[in-house]
């Protein structure tokens, strides 16, 4: 089984030209201002006090949480957050399900600290899509990239072409047939 974006990286996705140290340090940063970010949100706003590193980031993300989201998606009765989905070929994990204030139906939200937001995102949040409808048994009919920086607002960016669910299935055999 492959997981959304291993199954994205036949794409070439802009990162070539960064020297991997750069890469390196920043998927670091990525993944623990996630990680304290998400934790933020399955404890309902009762976890405090970031690594200063990362403080900035957090306090974007709690700017825009509490200005945006209405209801957060609950699973077991749990904050729908780092939510493993699964299809027969693949497995992807959404960093947070929720409804954003003045929709009525739940969307797909992914984390970015980079400014780099190519349109392989709207693919692995059409394959994050697929499976949480499979999953859950219901539409999620929004899909955002949620670009946190270290200062200034945060900006969700939508996806809404049709075509990114087949794109990404496409992706999917693609990475099969040249990998299997």
């Amino acid at each position: 089984m492959i997981s959304v974006t291993k199954a994205l990286s036949v794409l070439d996705l802009g990162y070539g030209d960064i020297p991997y140290d750069i890469l390196e340090e920043a998927a670091r940063i990525g993944t623990e201002t996630h990680r304290f970010c998400l934790g933020w949100v399955a404890s309902e706003g009762t976890l405090f006090g970031p690594d200063p590193e990362i403080a900035g980031y957090v306090d974007r993300f709690i700017e825009w949480y509490e200005m945006s989201v209405e209801e957060v998606f609950r699973i077991d009765g749990k904050p729908a957050v780092e939510v493993e989905v699964r299809m027969d070929d693949w497995i992807g994990h959404i960093d947070l399900i929720a409804k954003m204030k003045g929709d009525r139906t739940f969307s797909i939200i992914d984390l970015k600290r980079t400014v780099l937001v190519s349109k392989s995102v709207g693919l692995q949040l059409a394959g994050y899509q697929i499976a949480a409808e499979k999953t859950f048994k219901r539409r999620f009919k929004r899909r955002f990239a949620l670009h946190i920086p270290k200062e200034g607002p945060c900006e969700a960016k939508e996806f809404e072409n049709r075509a990114d669910r087949i794109h990404f299935l496409n992706s999917v055999q693609l990475y099969k047939y040249l990998k299997g």
